[in-house]
């Protein structure tokens, strides 16, 4: 809800520096208007292409190894998997996720639903001259979720890989009792990499 508040805010904030003062008014503000749209647009130009990097880096491997690619979609909204490759009788099957906010712990409650959590730390500011003072209190709060669209039978007749740009700083799921890193199994179903560690792994050793 915080953050809905934020993004409200800022919404009322831009209105009031950009929105002309009556029906016929000009545009305030012109030169910050494009400079602020300029920033936006280089993120998300940014941001895409580190996404498809990924893709580019996983296909690249999977060829090299001999492997033919089945299906292939960049689209963050594709409800099947984004990567299927095949080797003789052995399938592979990807899903890509990009990482934007490392910082945040990964957590998936089943291999089909990721949920991302916050956990802040209350910081006290005392008076001048002393050190702030840290709580040993964490709120940690879910701030989204993710949707993965595997099948049951997907397990049964291929290798299954949920495959990070880069890891988090915390992935977890809720059958381990630690976090998990390149090469662990989430729920016992799906192995965990980010794109360095799929690529220094053989892929003779996957199926």
């Amino acid at each position: 809800m915080g953050y809905y508040i934020v993004y409200c805010l800022i919404v009322i904030l831009i209105c009031g520096i950009f929105i002309p003062d009556g029906i016929d008014g000009k545009i305030d503000n012109v030169p910050l208007l494009i400079f602020l749209i300029s920033i936006l647009f280089i993120a998300l130009i940014i941001k895409a292409i580190l996404y498809i990097k990924t893709f580019a880096k996983a296909k690249r491997h999977l060829i090299q190894n001999g492997y033919t690619i089945q299906h292939f979609s960049i689209s963050p909204m594709c409800k099947s998997h984004h990567i299927v490759a095949s080797k003789g009788d052995k399938a592979i099957k990807i899903f890509v996720l990009n990482v934007t906010r490392a910082y945040l712990t990964y957590h998936f409650d089943t291999i089909n639903k990721l949920e991302l959590y916050k956990s802040t730390r209350l910081a006290i500011k005392p008076r001048v001259g002393q050190a702030n003072i840290i709580s040993g209190h964490v709120d940690t709060k879910m701030i989204g979720s993710k949707k993965l669209n595997w099948q049951d039978n997907d397990f049964e007749n291929a290798t299954c890989i949920v495959l990070f740009n880069k890891l988090p700083s915390v992935v977890k799921d809720s059958i381990s009792r630690t976090a998990l890193g390149n090469g662990d199994k989430i729920c016992d179903k799906a192995i965990l990499y980010d794109i360095k560690g799929f690529i220094r792994h053989s892929l003779k050793e996957l199926s």
